[in-house]
């Protein structure tokens, strides 16, 4: 099979339809310009072979359709990575999105826990403020009316007499009597 008969049967494919013809094209007309390439006829025949156009086209169509082949599968690889970065990108998206959402449902589970126990706190100290002001009200009581001494009416060393306050026994009433 020829590589005319190729490229009619890989007609429904472009670029290689492409590849073949344009290769085509420019073996047979670098085999023009550089003459024969079978060294054993003369340096002046421009005489061309079909055999010579054939190897011609054979080496180029190669060439052309193993470029259009790198370059397909560069393309493709380059497409599946970046897929796959996208695929990465929203799984990490993903992940954030569900540790923002832990994060601050843990954040209202805890406000929430610390607001009952602030409640708590704040019974149980009105309940010793009560408890207190009973307290006092009892020892009034006891002391029928009196004002509760606080530290206020603890003595301090300014009232600590000196050595001529000190009472002597002249004045001390009923002593020697």
């Amino acid at each position: 099979m020829d590589i005319l008969d190729q490229a009619k049967e890989h007609s429904n494919n472009k670029w290689i339809k492409g590849a073949v013809l344009g290769s085509a094209l420019i073996g047979s007309a670098l085999l023009f310009k550089s003459g024969s390439k079978d060294k054993s006829k003369k340096q002046n025949s421009n005489h061309i072979t079909g055999a010579d156009i054939k190897d011609g086209l054979e080496e180029t169509v190669k060439e052309k359709a193993k470029e259009k082949i790198i370059d397909h599968t560069k393309k493709k690889a380059k497409k599946k990575m970046q897929e796959k970065m996208l695929e990465a990108q929203e799984k990490m998206g993903n992940a954030e999105d569900k540790l923002a959402d832990k994060v601050h449902s843990k954040a209202e589970e805890l406000s929430g826990n610390l607001q009952e126990k602030l409640l708590n706190v704040k019974g149980k100290l009105a309940e010793v403020k009560d408890a207190g002001e009973t307290f006092q009200e009892k020892v009034k009581s006891k002391n029928n009316g009196n004002r509760v001494k606080s530290a206020k009416d603890l003595k301090s060393a300014t009232d600590i007499r000196g050595v001529n306050e000190v009472k002597s026994a002249k004045d001390i009433p009923h002593y020697f009597n």
